[in-house]
């Protein structure tokens, strides 16, 4: 498909089954237009705890599974659909496992099939619930969508809220293509020291879209931390029933941390040390951003090790 250059705004007129199969956007950009909605629902989310709650409580319902309890300890709050799950999702965990990082793993399963459920299940009685937990989400969120994709790197933002609340812990939300190097800890606790949140600014990037990198999130229990995972949660819901034809996590974030920076929202910014896809070394955390970046020599070495793990853990 011939890559067009901005997306506006189109809700699908169709109700189509349930995919497993995610779709992606074909576009690069918002319009105008579009950059100005999303603009204003993050101002608006930022302002008013009753926007969006409805409609972000009502996916929250239709999420099943359990949380993690009375973890003491950081939450690593990932989400992906069967395809991503099969692909990277267990090698995550057994990488994860392998350098016996403390941090809890909660996935959440977007898109569900039942054998992707079962594994899941598997992997839970494996480790535990002290270790692993999930949830599946049977919201009908992106029927709204011409573009399911676009919904499937919203979910894991706006379910970390349901966490947030009820989970007092760090909470993190890291991309699930990624391989576990080292314990996140340490880091965490330079990073977020003081602050509300963590994220990832692109100072260099001129389009609106590209200015924050998605690919890591972290949460403070803070008043203002809670707050943000809030106000993210309902504008992201908010926007996606709005029909956006284009990627709209990243730009969310950028629009939502200028409205809280004005309240006093106090926002670390990060290098890609949770996020590497340069694969640095000393990083704890590798992440395969992009198709080329999946077949680099390095991440293919360190995944098919993470695989071999998996078969270990799971024997």
């Amino acid at each position: 498909m011939r890559f067009m250059s901005r997306a506006g705004f189109a809700t699908s007129s169709e109700m189509p089954a349930i995919s497993p199969i995610a779709t992606g956007s074909p576009f690069k950009e918002h319009t105008r237009d579009g950059l100005r909605i999303i603009r204003e629902c993050c101002e608006n989310a930022w302002q008013d705890p009753s926007y969006g709650r409805a409609e972000r409580d009502t996916y929250h319902a239709a999420t099943k599974g359990d949380l993690p309890q009375n973890t003491g300890t950081d939450i690593l709050s990932l989400s992906c659909d069967p395809g991503y799950f099969q692909k990277f999702g267990t090698s995550f965990i057994a990488s994860h496992d392998a350098v016996q990082d403390p941090s809890v793993i909660h996935l959440h399963l977007t898109l569900p099939d039942e054998a992707s459920v079962q594994m899941l299940e598997r992997i839970q009685a494996r480790l535990g619930p002290e270790r692993f937990t999930y949830t599946v989400s049977t919201s009908d969120i992106h029927r709204h969508l011409n573009y399911n994709g676009v919904y499937l790197t919203c979910a894991r933002f706006i379910h970390t809220h349901q966490l947030m609340t009820q989970c007092c812990a760090r909470h993190v939300n890291v991309d699930i293509d990624s391989i576990v190097r080292a314990p996140i800890g340490g880091f965490l606790d330079k990073k977020i020291k003081e602050k509300d949140i963590a994220y990832i600014r692109r100072w260099s990037r001129l389009k609106v879209s590209r200015m924050v990198l998605a690919s890591a999130l972290v949460y403070a229990q803070t008043p203002l931390g809670l707050r943000f995972s809030d106000a993210l949660s309902r504008a992201l819901v908010q926007i996606l029933h709005k029909g956006p034809q284009y990627h709209i996590d990243q730009t969310v974030l950028y629009y939502l941390t200028v409205a809280a920076a004005r309240d006093g929202l106090r926002a670390a910014t990060m290098g890609l040390q949770l996020a590497d896809h340069h694969f640095a070394p000393d990083s704890p955390i590798w992440s395969a951003k992009g198709r080329k970046r999946k077949k680099n020599p390095a991440f293919l070495k360190a995944a098919t090790a993470a695989a071999s793990d998996f078969e270990r853990l799971m024997q």
